[in-house]
């Protein structure tokens, strides 16, 4: 009992404390440092209070730094805000009282655009509409007729006929054609002779039976000289442009380009004159001066952007076929190979052979398509102008001598070939 009354005593007893933080390390080093910052501070600050006014005084003050203004390079005197604001609003008084005559409004716009219609109006005076009259029978043996009209030019008059080109497709099945002139007479046409590699054809209207007026008012085109022709040129389709008789459209060339076609070479006239697929008619320049016949057929990749050709490449062609004259024909269409791609390609300069055309004499004569064609009876050939212009030289029935290179084996040959001519 009585060790159980006993009471326990602890003879140590401890506890552990931790350091306040004004007695560690760190805060102490702190304390110092802020000290020294601010005995400096005042120290500096005591010094620039007495320094400055001595400094000031000996030196003087020194000058407040200029404000900076970038201005363009200029010979005149620098001039204030207000000053430039009034010269220019002076300087716009008087370009709008002195220049008024050189501003262009709506009925300057009017005005140009009569005027172009009037030249269109005086070249429409050689300008014919052509239809073609076909009749067929239709399935149950009864007769279809209809027609296809298209644009046709005057281009040439004797004591007898007008002669005036066309295109071939629409009177190529025709049982009659019919010519209307510009003051709506009509009469009959004969086809004189046709080029269907050009898609062209020359039809003649005996003047016999026309009325004197419709004679005197028709007039036969004047041609251009095309030697002019640049892109960006103002120009003016008439005809049939739309595809019907009687439209016009203006614009300008877009782009001249070389078009090869069989045994020929022509400029191809594109502008930015949105046309039909079916249009035809011719192509002005802003004097009345016919540049361009219309030729659809030669539109790229079915674009309606209205494009004709070089009316100075169909010169002689139009002679031919308003006067008959046969025309030699080889059947080559080609393309050039100048010393560009030769060296590139490592193959002879001339005219390089795309087609060959079906029963043509150089087909039967065996030229292949990828032949390179180099002389015609021992004149080079450089180029398609080359080989078209010797072709001129010639009549159907000529028997021509035609050097070409054929590659074979990794290697090209040379070959010689004796071709007779045939009429196109």
């Amino acid at each position: 009992m009585q060790h159980q009354n006993k009471q326990e005593y602890n003879f140590i007893s401890e506890q552990i404390r931790k350091k306040p933080f004004y007695r560690k390390k760190w805060f102490q080093q702190t304390i110092g440092v802020l000290g020294l910052a601010v005995l400096f501070g005042g120290a500096a600050g005591v010094t620039f209070a007495v320094v400055k006014p001595w400094a000031e005084k000996m030196f003087g003050s020194p000058e407040e730094a200029a404000h900076i203004i970038v201005v363009e390079e200029s010979e005149t005197e620098p001039v204030s805000v207000s000053e430039a604001a009034a010269a220019a609003e002076t300087e716009s008084s008087e370009l709008h009282t002195s220049d008024t005559h050189e501003y262009i409004d709506v009925s300057d716009y009017r005005q140009l655009y009569a005027e172009m219609a009037n030249v269109a109006e005086e070249a429409e005076r050689s300008i014919v509409t052509v239809t073609g009259e076909i009749s067929d029978l239709d399935l149950f043996r009864e007769a279809d007729e209809r027609s296809i009209q298209s644009s046709g030019l005057i281009v040439a008059k004797n004591s007898t006929n007008f002669f005036i080109v066309t295109e071939w497709e629409p009177i190529e099945d025709a049982s009659k054609i019919t010519v209307t002139f510009s003051d709506g007479q009509t009469a009959k046409a004969r086809l004189q002779k046709k080029d269907e590699i050009l898609g062209t054809a020359v039809i003649k209207v005996s003047l016999t039976g026309l009325p004197e007026e419709t004679v005197e008012n028709a007039a036969v085109a004047v041609l251009g000289d095309t030697e002019t022709i640049e892109v960006g040129m103002p120009v003016i389709a008439a005809g049939s442009p739309l595809g019907y008789s009687e439209s016009l459209a203006f614009g300008m060339i877009t782009s001249v380009v070389p078009l090869a076609v069989t045994d020929g070479q022509y400029d191809l006239l594109t502008t930015d004159m949105i046309g039909s697929d079916e249009g035809s008619g011719i192509l002005l320049n802003l004097d009345g001066d016919m540049i361009g016949i219309i030729a659809q057929r030669f539109s790229e990749n079915g674009q309606i952007m209205l494009c004709g050709l070089e009316i100075s490449d169909l010169r002689e062609s139009i002679s031919d076929l308003s006067n008959d004259t046969p025309q030699a024909y080889l059947g080559l269409l080609g393309r050039d190979i100048g010393e560009t791609i030769s060296e590139e390609l490592d193959m002879p300069t001339g005219m390089f052979v795309r087609e060959v055309a079906e029963g043509s004499p150089a087909m039967h004569a065996g030229v292949q398509k990828a032949d390179t064609i180099t002389e015609m009876d021992g004149e080079k050939i450089e180029n398609v102008e080359d080989y078209v212009r010797l072709l001129k030289t010639h009549e159907p029935g000529d028997q021509i001598h035609l050097t070409l290179e054929r590659k074979s084996m990794e290697q090209y040959v040379s070959l010689s070939m004796e071709i007779t001519l045939d009429s196109r």
